[in-house]
């Protein structure tokens, strides 16, 4: 049987299930106002008094946060709404980008050693992680991986300059049968990349810009427009006049300070490339 009983906030007739229950002194009452009025209340009460709330909150959790209890009940809800959560952290920080970015350059330190602390006792089950993921994922993680080092080269000039050298050193090795052996070319060059990105600037002409910083293209080259230019970093000394077989040599060191390098026009640079190969010379 459906009983009936009226709402002594909204005055409507409302079905008995549609009230909460509340036991007092052994004894279970319904309430007398229904579920929709009281959560309606509710929120009013909450969005009245936030100020309140959080604190209570917050001296609360400062309270119980190092309980067992809490503890192993957080550690539960974790892993039982980790999907949730993790839908729910993405919407908030797509609302809040600037908030989100503000708060994470204030706590850069604070967010580096928690994430670091968590690291260290999960390092294995991580690991485990990441691993089963990618073997689940491996086309979405060559896509995140190409797209973010195409961006990365669009809008970051110091990686973008450290990857053309990297890829113009290791291609010279690989000419002479030798090759970088995994090493980092700023363990040789004599130089950081800030200092090698100012010795350049410090010698483009008026028509030079990072952003022209490219090889040689004919179909779009035009002799007489030059924003259809590009330039190269070029080797005063060619690298073909200082032979080496690996970053250790003394020629690598000379071919690649500071002195030794200018930006260059890619078309020219080019044909002094062909030039040379047909008076006999390997470039």
């Amino acid at each position: 049987m459906n009983l009936i009983k009226k709402c002594k906030n909204c005055q409507k007739k409302k079905k008995i299930n549609e009230f909460y229950e509340q036991k007092s002194r052994g004894k279970i009452y319904v309430n007398n106002v229904c579920i929709e009025c009281m959560r309606q209340q509710q929120k009013e009460y909450r969005e009245s008094n936030k100020v309140a709330k959080k604190k209570r909150d917050k001296d609360y959790y400062e309270r119980v946060k190092l309980t067992p209890e809490f503890i192993l009940a957080a550690s539960k809800y974790r892993d039982n709404n980790q999907i949730r959560k993790q839908e729910y952290d993405n919407k908030y920080r797509e609302l809040h980008k600037e908030e989100y970015r503000n708060y994470c350059l204030i706590n850069k330190d604070h967010i580096a050693t928690s994430r670091n602390k968590y690291y260290s006792i999960h390092k294995v089950e991580k690991k485990n992680s990441n691993r089963l993921w990618y073997l689940n994922n491996k086309k979405r993680k060559h896509k995140l991986n190409s797209r973010y080092f195409t961006k990365r080269l669009t809008i970051d000039i110091n990686f973008k300059l450290r990857y053309r050298v990297s890829r113009t050193v290791n291609t010279y090795l690989k000419l002479n049968n030798s090759s970088k052996c995994g090493n980092s070319i700023l363990k040789f060059l004599p130089y950081t990349i800030d200092e090698l990105k100012s010795h350049i600037e410090k010698q483009f002409e008026p028509w030079m810009t990072w952003k022209n910083y490219g090889t040689y293209r004919a179909d779009i080259w035009d002799d007489n427009d030059p924003a259809t230019w590009s330039w190269n970093i070029d080797h005063i000394i060619p690298q073909s006049d200082l032979p080496y077989i690996s970053m250790g040599d003394d020629n690598f060191k000379k071919c690649w300070v500071l002195d030794n390098l200018r930006p260059y026009s890619a078309k020219q640079n080019l044909l002094d490339g062909i030039i040379k190969i047909r008076h006999g010379d390997k470039r």
